[in-house]
């Protein structure tokens, strides 16, 4: 098959999937209802 100067596929764009899954991206929302909202995390994480 022989492309034209417009029908040439480009090299360098490739599609990947992501790497969240679309079903936790979609429940963002949940997580966090505001744009300012805090979400509030176990107090045992912010130690080390």
């Amino acid at each position: 098959m022989i492309y034209g100067l417009w029908n040439e596929p480009d090299p360098f764009i490739r599609e990947v999937g992501p790497k969240i899954p679309l079903e936790v991206l979609r429940r963002l929302p949940e997580y966090f209802p505001q744009a300012a909202y805090i979400f509030p995390l176990d107090p045992s994480f912010g130690r080390l």
